[in-house]
């Protein structure tokens, strides 16, 4: 298994929500987290996190993902695991204006009167 097995199931995001949210509950949360800090939903996080590490890890930082994958029972989740938990370690230093928003946000008085008729 390799990375470029990851980048190749994972870049979707779709496919990423699902993958996060099949790894577990407690994981998917932490994700779901970031990704809300960023303002983005959590497959196009993970998505984007998958690509972002093939195209700019550094050789070691690969080579322990290979590694987390060898004989796993999933190792396709095993290694976006792996990859996923490198971003939670550094979200507090993610640059929120690199990520694109889902939708703009809403004024307050637009959601209240969204939600309370």
């Amino acid at each position: 298994m390799s990375i470029d097995e990851i980048v190749h199931t994972c870049s979707n995001e779709n496919v990423a929500r699902a993958a996060v949210a099949s790894i577990g509950v407690s994981f998917a949360s932490r994700v779901r987290s970031a990704a809300d800090l960023l303002g983005v939903s959590t497959g196009l996080f993970a998505a984007r996190a998958v690509r972002t590490f093939a195209a700019a890890a550094p050789i070691d930082e690969q080579r322990e993902v290979v590694r987390a994958m060898f004989r796993a029972d999933q190792p396709i989740l095993r290694g976006l695991e792996a990859i996923l938990e490198r971003e939670l370690d550094d979200v507090s230093s993610l640059d929120g204006r690199e990520w694109r928003p889902l939708k703009p946000a809403m004024s307050s008085d637009a959601a209240r009167d969204f939600c309370c008729p």
